[in-house]
């Protein structure tokens, strides 16, 4: 989704700088803010894909795919663990698909938000 939406606003996705813009906005607003803040991330995702000179994310972006990477799994173990396991109670079963849809509608809309088009 993030990809259609950055590839629909004139963005190549065979740049480097943008596939390191997709990454950083999958972490979602407030993480991106946090590692701005820390100088762990050099600026927001549409400041990364719109950047001249690509720096692999001024020397983070192996830890930066690394931290998206762990991330990911741990948040799907626990919705997965929910869905495979019967003693799960109905409550609990039932809002891992709304915490995935809210997620996603919450990213799907700092994406909007982020990157601007470029009027090919």
């Amino acid at each position: 989704m993030v990809a259609g939406i950055v590839h629909l606003r004139g963005y190549d996705l065979d740049e480097p700088r943008t596939r390191d813009a997709i990454l950083a906005s999958l972490l979602g607003e407030e993480r991106v803010l946090k590692l701005i803040k820390s100088r762990d991330l050099p600026g927001t995702p549409m400041e990364l894909a719109a950047a001249k000179v690509h720096d692999e994310l001024a020397g983070h972006g192996d830890r930066q795919r690394g931290r998206l990477r762990a991330d990911h799994p741990r948040r799907r173990q626990a919705a997965g663990h929910c869905r495979r396991s019967p003693g799960a109670s109905w409550s609990a079963g039932s809002s891992v698909p709304a915490t995935d849809a809210y997620v996603t509608w919450k990213v799907g809309r700092y994406v909007d938000r982020e990157f601007l088009s470029r009027g090919r």
